[in-house]
């Protein structure tokens, strides 16, 4: 169980079960209740409770993150839970950690989703919870063809609309206890690195040829003050030169 966790874990409690961890769904008549608190039963025990409630209630939540019956038992078929740990605060907690591992925690914490990615997934667990941006959601039937469509609104639970939920908090804040756990984490996101150096340009082909030129030129014009001085060393040529 991570304790940088801890605040997200109970931001979620606050809202989904300000009773604490023996808290079920608010529905449940009095002769329907657990047999005893349920901190204090086992998670095969929980379940059973669950099933037998099951068909009479729109929802058998239960605990401070309020897990429904099928949600617990996928976990428990999963080896996600021990059937035969008690259903306390320590192992509710260790239940929140991997429903929100199974909504994208880890990609969010390395840094490949964003604070908004992740929320909406958060939301898809939690009804208490608002989507932080719009959702597009589909209705299908049996056969999986689509029947409706239709956009939840950012700030809205993702299940509004049901009778049954709707969102408990700001997306201002949500985002906020969000983005803190990951702030805890400085270097989870790769420092991008630094450009390659740009090459040198090479040197351009006129800048040699002239150099060529220049360096002929001037052995030309060494070759013919030699052979000017020796002409002009002869008697004859010498009146010419000005001798």
């Amino acid at each position: 169980m991570s304790a940088e966790l801890a605040p997200l874990r109970a931001y979620i409690r606050r809202h989904e079960a300000p009773k604490g961890y023996n808290q079920v769904y608010g529905g449940i008549k009095a002769k329907d209740l657990p047999p005893r608190p349920l901190t204090q039963m086992k998670v095969r025990e929980v379940l059973a409770w669950q099933d037998r409630i099951d068909a009479r209630y729109p929802s058998e939540a239960a605990g401070a993150y309020q897990i429904m019956e099928d949600t617990l038992r996928a976990m428990v078929s999963h080896g996600k839970a021990d059937p035969d740990a008690l259903f306390d605060a320590r192992t509710q907690d260790a239940l929140a950690d991997e429903l929100m591992r199974g909504r994208g925690l880890d990609s969010y914490l390395s840094g490949k989703w964003s604070a908004e990615r992740f929320c909406n997934a958060l939301a898809m667990e939690w009804a208490s919870l608002p989507v932080v941006t719009p959702v597009e959601r589909v209705k299908r039937n049996a056969a999986g063809k689509v029947v409706k469509k239709w956009t939840v609104p950012a700030g809205a639970s993702y299940y509004s609309g049901d009778g049954l939920n709707k969102a408990l908090t700001s997306t201002d804040e949500f985002l906020r206890v969000v983005r803190a756990i990951r702030e805890t984490r400085p270097n989870i996101v790769p420092t991008p690195q630094a450009a390659p150096p740009r090459p040198k340009s090479a040197p351009r082909a006129t800048t040699t040829a002239g150099a060529v030129l220049a360096a002929a030129a001037a052995a030309l014009a060494l070759w013919w003050a030699g052979v000017k001085a020796s002409l002009c060393a002869l008697p004859i040529i010498s009146i010419i030169c000005g001798g």
